[in-house]
């Protein structure tokens, strides 16, 4: 037997719960508070992933730094064989 029961969250109990009251003139509240289970998870999910992609923007910058500083080691280790025949570097490396 299959279980096609749609469950319900309490965020979703209580903002009906406010809007029927809200709508039935029970409570004087603005509507940005009646509708607040609905924007501020929205809200801190939007901040999460906000703090998630400023860390991996600062990951992608140190990423790039070490990057350019492995290039440059390499650059000034083997920058000296560079654009020379095959004789010509074991000419160097015999010295």
């Amino acid at each position: 037997m299959k279980n096609n029961r749609i469950g319900t969250s309490l965020g979703t109990v209580i903002q009906t719960i406010l809007i029927i009251l809200k709508l039935a003139n029970l409570i004087n509240w603005s509507w940005k508070w009646v509708l607040a289970p609905t924007w501020v998870p929205a809200s801190m999910i939007l901040l999460i992933y906000l703090i998630k992609i400023c860390c991996e923007l600062r990951n992608l910058r140190r990423l790039k730094k070490t990057h350019k500083l492995i290039k440059q080691m390499h650059q000034d280790v083997f920058g000296k064989y560079e654009n020379k025949t095959e004789a010509e570097v074991n000419r160097c490396q015999e010295k």
